[in-house]
C-alpha cells in the first residue's frame, strides 16, 4: 500500500503539518508533541514499506503513541495549550490509537492459524 493511499500515515502527515504550523507561529510548547508526532509517522511509514520489519514498526509506533500522549498530557496539565486545543489533539490521538490498533489486529489475525 502506498503512503498516500494509507489513511493513518495521512492523518498523521497532517497531524504533523498542523504541529509544525503552529510551532512556527509561537506554539514552542507544542515542539515535543511534534518531535513525537513525527517519530510516529516514520514508524508509520516504516510499517508500511518494509513488510518484513513491519511487526517492529508497528510496535515503535504503539510506544511512540504512548509518549505523544504523556507529553501532551504534561503540557495540558501545566496549561501551556487551551483546552479545545488539547481536546482536539487527544480526540486526533484517540483515532490514531484505534487505526493503530486494527492495522495490528488484522496482521494477527491474518498470522493465525485457522480454526479446526
Amino acid at each position: 500500500m502506498s503512503r498516500e493511499r494509507a489513511p493513518l500515515h495521512a492523518r498523521l502527515h497532517r497531524l504533523c503539518v498542523w504541529l509544525r504550523t503552529r510551532d512556527e507561529h509561537g506554539g514552542h510548547e507544542l515542539a515535543g508533541v511534534r518531535d513525537a508526532v513525527e517519530d510516529l509517522l516514520v514508524a508509520v511509514a516504516e510499517a508500511l514499506t518494509f513488510p518484513v520489519g513491519r511487526d517492529d514498526s508497528l510496535d515503535r509506533a504503539d510506544r511512540q503513541l504512548v509518549r505523544v500522549r504523556v507529553l501532551l498530557q504534561v503540557i495540558t496539565d501545566a496549561h501551556l495549550i487551551p483546552r479545545a486545543t488539547a481536546r482536539w489533539l487527544f480526540a486526533e490521538l484517540d483515532t490514531v490509537g484505534r487505526m493503530l490498533g486494527g492495522w495490528r489486529r488484522s496482521r494477527a489475525r491474518s498470522r493465525a492459524p485457522p480454526a479446526s
